[in-house]
């Protein structure tokens, strides 16, 4: 497995692939992996001959009140996790390769419509620099396709139209979210969690189940089931709500009327740590 940390070198290993005729697949990733990351990384083996993995912590989709400098930097396990994945490569740049001037003066890129919705209300730089890192990693590694997880799914949804908008020649590939044995959606961000937060947070998902089975049994209110999940979060304790929704799978607008593979989306705060999830109806 290369590790590669200049952006020549990178060049170089795409060139060497693209001259093998070999198809290639790009896991971006922000490190401090987990169980969700490697199954994206599985997926991609199983679709393509090469696969690529970033590793890179974007400074341009932390607020300044946000947990940048904190943020888990977990190269050496990480490393070793897709070593035994079987991983071709690990592109590692720097932010100077990444944002040759000041990241916040460079040339940005961004879906406006959705990028303003639900996450980017609460954190309206977050999907612009979502957006200026995975268009760059495109530029640098010109994958056949690339993998990310549905529990970011508004993200996945704005990096589709990204890519459809700007005529970016790879396939997004959206992988099932993976979960920890309570059903707590799995999130590098989860190590922040203590033993008892870890507990309380698995009742995320178990009011997005009750919603859901709700709309088996034949409730078809988006607000009648959004309150629901609002109210058994609240009150289990789940009190600092960002937001809770049901939208359209592919416009991300609120639904009136739930149907089936509608989206279900939550956010919010268990302590200091902010946590999001997903369930299709």
């Amino acid at each position: 497995m290369k590790i590669l940390h200049s952006l020549c070198d990178t060049r170089h290993f795409v060139n060497e692939i693209k001259k093998k005729g070999l198809s290639m697949g790009l896991v971006p990733t922000m490190g401090a992996l987990h169980e969700g990351h490697l199954s994206l990384v599985r997926e991609s083996k199983r679709q393509c001959d090469v696969t690529i993995v970033s590793i890179f912590v974007n400074p341009t989709q932390f607020g300044p009140k946000e947990d940048f400098k904190a943020y888990p930097r977990t190269m050496d396990e990480d490393s070793i996790l897709l070593k035994k994945e079987g991983v071709d490569a690990i592109f590692s740049p720097s932010s100077d390769d990444m944002y040759p001037q000041d990241g916040l003066a460079a040339t940005q890129v961004f879906v406006p419509e959705l990028s303003t919705l639900y996450c980017g209300v609460s954190r309206p730089h977050f999907f612009n620099g979502v957006c200026m890192l995975v268009s760059r990693l495109f530029h640098c590694i010109p994958a056949d396709k690339a993998f990310f997880g549905e529990k970011d799914f508004q993200q996945l949804t704005i990096i589709k139209k990204m890519v459809r908008d700007l005529l970016i020649p790879i396939h997004i590939v959206g992988c099932p979210l993976i979960r920890e044995k309570n059903g707590l959606a799995m999130s590098s961000r989860n190590r922040y969690l203590s033993g008892p937060e870890f507990d309380e947070a698995s009742r995320l998902y178990l009011a997005l189940s009750e919603a859901r089975q709700s709309f088996y049994n034949g409730e078809t209110s988006s607000h009648i089931l959004t309150t629901r999940i609002r109210s058994l979060l609240i009150r289990n304790g789940y009190i600092n709500m960002d937001y809770c929704v049901l939208v359209n799978p592919v416009t991300l607008q609120e639904e009136a009327v739930a149907r089936k593979g509608a989206r279900l989306l939550v956010a919010g705060w268990i302590g200091k740590t902010r946590l999001i999830d997903t369930l299709m109806l």
